[in-house]
């Protein structure tokens, strides 16, 4: 098991060790509203997919020190991005405080629940300098997609750049860049949801300088075709991590 990119077996000088996991049947929930006629009518609230992890980790130590490592994960696991060495990655907050038991000595086993916020696959990048053609961004998940859109002028006669054809309002209306410098960097975050321009390494708030009304996502199961203009002079590296329902 790995929290934010590191194993838990490094963690406490081989003091714990993850055991295993497991990960209820995805389901789909539909909050009912009850009327004063005792008419049941569907709300628009629904929960889908896969809620909770239950992940049970060994300690091999002193009561006192595994409560003192369990707390540690516990503070860790407050928001993080968890893998068990599979396909999916699952951003968790932690549910419960877990419970520690006694098993022989210097063994305690402790069980957590875990609450999905979201399930990403791995990162897909895209890079390109030609954007006279629609660039092919093709998500495998089961659920929209923000995407992080990095765009470098090249040219100083390039002062716009638009983007078409993400999900939503900009779908239609191009998303557009207006004040853009050569060699600035300009990163269209959907998953951070923010949009700067880089100055070398100083990042520079550019949400004044566009029109934007949505952050950037694609859609499930199919290939999104992203319109950038002008056709030359830009440099354009794309990425996402699928979502999964």
């Amino acid at each position: 098991m790995k929290i934010n990119g590191v194993d838990i077996s490094t963690m406490f000088f081989d003091k714990a060790e993850f055991l295993d996991y497991s990960i209820p049947a995805p389901s789909f929930n539909r909050y009912i509203t009850t009327t004063d006629v005792d008419r049941k009518i569907p709300n628009k609230r629904t929960s889908i997919g896969i809620r909770d992890l239950i992940v049970r980790i060994a300690f091999h130590d002193t009561k006192e020190n595994s409560y003192i490592m369990s707390s540690a994960l516990a503070s860790i696991l407050s928001d993080a991005v968890v893998n068990f060495n599979g396909a999916i990655s699952y951003r968790v907050v932690i549910s419960t405080s877990g419970e520690i038991e006694f098993k022989t000595h210097n063994l305690f086993l402790w069980t957590v629940h875990l609450q999905i916020l979201d399930k990403m696959g791995p990162e897909i990048e895209v890079s390109t300098t030609n954007t006279s053609t629609p660039i092919a961004l093709n998500n495998f998940g089961t659920y929209k997609t923000p995407i992080i859109i990095e765009i470098t002028p090249k040219s100083a006669g390039v002062t716009s750049v638009t983007v078409a054809g993400m999900l939503g309002y900009h779908s239609t209306i191009p998303l557009t860049i207006s004040n853009t410098g050569l060699n600035r960097k300009i990163i269209i975050d959907g998953e951070a949801c923010t949009i700067v321009e880089m100055d070398g390494s100083t990042p520079t708030n550019k949400f004044l300088a566009t029109n934007l009304v949505s952050f950037p996502e694609i859609g499930p199961a199919q290939t999104t075709n992203l319109t950038i203009t002008p056709s030359t002079n830009l440099e354009v590296k794309i990425k996402f991590k699928p979502r999964y329902i």
